[in-house]
């Protein structure tokens, strides 16, 4: 299986991305499997210390965040208008428990801002068209 991202998340537990989900590994050696959902596949991933989000074929988004006891929770989807070209969300600023905005980037040559916050979870704040 080919991995899109591997990374460390703040818990000291490692987090590979690949097409078919995500596989949480554990400080413990203990692993969660996250699995796409039908035929979609993983596209894009971006994720920081506590919150992951992937694009899945389709232009379906995936949020989760790292819960007080180490497990990554879904906590919100989103269908978009089509593929996803790119994905970033910036590090959790200190003192905070995640990250409030999203940049995704679409074929369409436009970005979007999305919020991360717990009352308007991925909605968007923002476009910006490309020329």
């Amino acid at each position: 299986t080919p991995t899109l991202s591997a990374s460390l998340l703040g818990d000291n537990s490692l987090l590979q991305a690949h097409p078919g989900g995500l596989r949480h590994i554990h400080a413990d050696k203990r692993i969660n499997e996250w699995r796409t959902p039908g035929r979609k596949s993983v596209t894009r991933v971006a994720c920081n210390a506590r919150q992951v989000v992937v694009a899945l074929s389709g232009g379906e988004l995936v949020y989760f965040e790292l819960d007080a006891g180490g497990q990554l929770v879904e906590i919100e989807k989103l269908e978009t208008s089509g593929d996803v070209a790119c994905l970033d969300i910036g590090p959790v600023p200190e003192g905070q428990l995640r990250n409030r905005f999203l940049a995704v980037g679409s074929f369409d040559s436009t970005v979007r801002i999305l919020s991360l916050g717990a009352d308007d979870c991925l909605q968007t704040m923002g476009v910006q068209a490309l020329a």
